[in-house]
């Protein structure tokens, strides 16, 4: 083929991916239309609760594995962030007044710890409160590995 071919080659495959982009957000705009026509019959004719209430709240994939909870137990309330294998990767917690950031590694060990918390020290068995500022890592046996302050 010759450089004046390519060109309009190249200018035609052009138009043609416009013409589908257009063509399918007609489509989309046309649904919406119906949507909206239509009235409440589609959209959901009750108004969404205000408030939803319970004691927690699970996120599962699509085996049916919590992935995620938000939850409240005693005096703390905390956000659960869970990997593939059930493992608590990331959490939230508040208990009583203090609150946490926590981190863990693949096997569940906490590896970090930002925040207002009561951390149980593995080498010593003790137990040491850490203001809210603080910053703690921790090495896979859960050993202090670097605090501040």
């Amino acid at each position: 083929m010759d450089r004046e071919t390519m060109e309009i080659v190249e200018r035609l495959a052009l138009v043609e991916r416009s013409m589908r982009r257009n063509r399918a957000a007609l489509a989309v705009v046309t649904v919406i239309a119906v949507a909206g026509l239509t009235g409440p019959s589609l959209v959901g004719a009750a108004k969404a609760p205000g408030v939803i209430q319970a004691k927690s709240f699970a996120v599962v994939d699509d085996n049916g594995m919590v992935r995620a909870s938000l939850g409240t137990s005693g005096d703390g309330t905390g956000l659960a962030l869970l990997d593939k294998a059930g493992n608590i990767r990331a959490g939230l917690a508040a208990r009583g007044a203090n609150t946490a950031l926590i981190l863990n590694d693949k096997a569940g060990n906490r590896r970090a710890t930002l925040g207002d918390d009561d951390l149980k020290i593995t080498a010593t068995g003790s137990t040491e409160h850490r203001a809210a500022s603080s910053l703690v890592l921790f090495n896979e046996h859960g050993r202090v590995l670097w605090e501040a302050p």
